[in-house]
Protein backbone atom coordinates (compact mmCIF):
# COMPACT_ATOMS: atom_id res chain seq x y z
CA UNK A 1 0.00 0.00 0.00
CA UNK A 2 1.47 3.68 -0.80
CA UNK A 3 1.28 6.08 1.23
CA UNK A 4 -1.26 9.28 1.26
CA UNK A 5 0.61 12.09 -0.94
CA UNK A 6 1.51 15.10 1.77
CA UNK A 7 -1.15 17.85 -0.12
CA UNK A 8 -3.80 14.97 2.05
CA UNK A 9 -2.41 15.42 5.08
CA UNK A 10 -4.02 17.62 7.82
CA UNK A 11 -1.04 18.52 9.35
CA UNK A 12 -0.33 20.06 5.48
CA UNK A 13 -3.27 22.04 5.55
CA UNK A 14 -3.02 23.31 9.13
CA UNK A 15 0.34 24.55 8.79
CA UNK A 16 -0.61 26.21 5.06
CA UNK A 17 -3.39 28.32 7.55
CA UNK A 18 -1.14 29.11 9.97
CA UNK A 19 1.38 30.22 7.54
CA UNK A 20 -1.56 32.56 5.97
CA UNK A 21 -2.46 33.70 8.91
CA UNK A 22 0.81 34.91 9.74
CA UNK A 23 1.44 36.17 6.56
CA UNK A 24 -2.03 38.40 6.63
CA UNK A 25 -0.99 40.08 9.64
CA UNK A 26 2.18 40.86 8.23
CA UNK A 27 1.13 42.26 5.41
CA UNK A 28 -2.07 44.09 7.65
CA UNK A 29 0.51 45.35 9.70
CA UNK A 30 1.79 47.82 7.19
CA UNK A 31 -1.65 49.72 6.39
CA UNK A 32 -3.00 49.47 9.81
CA UNK A 33 -1.58 50.08 13.52
CA UNK A 34 -3.70 47.94 16.08
CA UNK A 35 -3.46 46.85 19.85
CA UNK A 36 -4.41 46.98 23.15
CA UNK A 37 -3.31 48.62 26.05
CA UNK A 38 -3.74 46.74 29.67
CA UNK A 39 -3.58 48.29 32.96
CA UNK A 40 -4.38 46.06 36.56
CA UNK A 41 -5.66 47.64 39.31
CA UNK A 42 -2.90 48.11 42.45
CA UNK A 43 -0.30 46.83 39.29
CA UNK A 44 3.19 48.55 38.85
CA UNK A 45 3.42 47.92 35.27
CA UNK A 46 0.53 48.76 32.23
CA UNK A 47 1.36 46.34 29.11
CA UNK A 48 1.10 47.79 25.44
CA UNK A 49 0.73 45.41 22.54
CA UNK A 50 0.38 46.26 19.07
CA UNK A 51 1.87 45.61 15.57
CA UNK A 52 3.16 48.22 12.99
CA UNK A 53 4.96 47.95 10.32
CA UNK A 54 5.99 44.35 10.03
CA UNK A 55 6.86 43.85 13.86
CA UNK A 56 4.88 42.88 17.07
CA UNK A 57 6.05 44.80 19.83
CA UNK A 58 4.94 44.89 23.51
CA UNK A 59 5.86 47.77 25.86
CA UNK A 60 5.95 47.01 29.67
CA UNK A 61 5.30 50.85 31.23
CA UNK A 62 6.57 50.95 35.11
CA UNK A 63 4.76 53.77 35.94
CA UNK A 64 1.68 52.43 38.63
CA UNK A 65 0.54 51.79 40.74
CA UNK A 66 -3.08 52.10 38.54
CA UNK A 67 -6.70 52.58 40.84
CA UNK A 68 -8.89 50.68 38.20
CA UNK A 69 -8.43 47.24 35.83
CA UNK A 70 -8.66 48.56 32.39
CA UNK A 71 -9.16 47.13 28.61
CA UNK A 72 -8.38 49.71 25.89
CA UNK A 73 -8.23 48.76 22.31
CA UNK A 74 -6.49 51.10 19.85
CA UNK A 75 -6.48 51.48 15.88
CA UNK A 76 -4.98 53.84 14.12
CA UNK A 77 -3.42 54.21 10.19
CA UNK A 78 0.00 52.77 9.53
CA UNK A 79 2.80 54.22 7.86
CA UNK A 80 3.36 51.52 5.76
CA UNK A 81 6.97 49.39 5.54
CA UNK A 82 9.84 50.53 5.71
CA UNK A 83 12.94 47.63 5.38
CA UNK A 84 12.63 44.81 6.46
CA UNK A 85 12.93 44.77 10.50
CA UNK A 86 15.45 43.10 12.45
CA UNK A 87 14.48 39.42 13.80
CA UNK A 88 13.78 40.65 17.54
CA UNK A 89 14.84 44.04 18.91
CA UNK A 90 14.79 44.95 23.37
CA UNK A 91 15.34 48.17 25.07
CA UNK A 92 15.47 49.27 28.54
CA UNK A 93 14.84 52.94 28.49
CA UNK A 94 16.90 54.70 31.51
CA UNK A 95 15.21 55.65 34.55
CA UNK A 96 15.53 58.90 36.46
CA UNK A 97 12.75 60.44 38.81
CA UNK A 98 10.73 62.17 36.20
CA UNK A 99 10.30 59.36 34.09
CA UNK A 100 8.86 55.89 34.44
CA UNK A 101 10.85 52.73 33.58
CA UNK A 102 10.05 51.36 30.00
CA UNK A 103 11.04 47.85 28.48
CA UNK A 104 10.45 47.86 24.43
CA UNK A 105 10.50 44.13 22.90
CA UNK A 106 9.46 43.61 19.65
CA UNK A 107 9.81 40.41 17.07
CA UNK A 108 9.44 40.73 13.50
CA UNK A 109 6.74 38.78 11.57
CA UNK A 110 8.93 37.39 9.20
CA UNK A 111 11.16 35.72 11.99
CA UNK A 112 7.56 34.17 13.42
CA UNK A 113 6.82 32.69 10.03
CA UNK A 114 10.43 31.20 9.83
CA UNK A 115 9.95 30.19 13.45
CA UNK A 116 6.92 28.27 12.50
CA UNK A 117 7.79 26.95 9.20
CA UNK A 118 11.19 25.05 9.91
CA UNK A 119 9.74 22.72 12.20
CA UNK A 120 6.53 22.30 10.35
CA UNK A 121 8.55 21.69 7.29
CA UNK A 122 11.14 19.36 9.21
CA UNK A 123 7.98 17.41 10.44
CA UNK A 124 6.73 16.89 7.29
CA UNK A 125 9.60 15.82 6.08
CA UNK A 126 10.09 12.88 8.93
CA UNK A 127 6.78 12.03 8.72
CA UNK A 128 6.75 11.65 5.26
CA UNK A 129 10.24 9.67 5.72
CA UNK A 130 8.70 6.96 7.97
CA UNK A 131 6.19 6.70 5.85
CA UNK A 132 7.74 5.53 3.05
CA UNK A 133 9.97 3.26 5.08
CA UNK A 134 6.79 1.55 6.66
CA UNK A 135 5.31 1.02 2.76
CA UNK A 136 9.15 -0.12 1.83
CA UNK A 137 9.34 -3.05 4.97
CA UNK A 138 5.53 -4.08 4.09
CA UNK A 139 5.12 -4.43 -0.02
Amino acid sequence: MTPRPVIRWKSFWLGILVLGFLGWTWARSGVISEGVVVTIRDARTMFWAYERGGELCFHFIDDGPYDSTRFDAFYENASGFGKLPPPFTYSDIEVDLSTSATRIFSVAHWFLMLLFFLPWAGFLAWRLRKQRKLTDANP
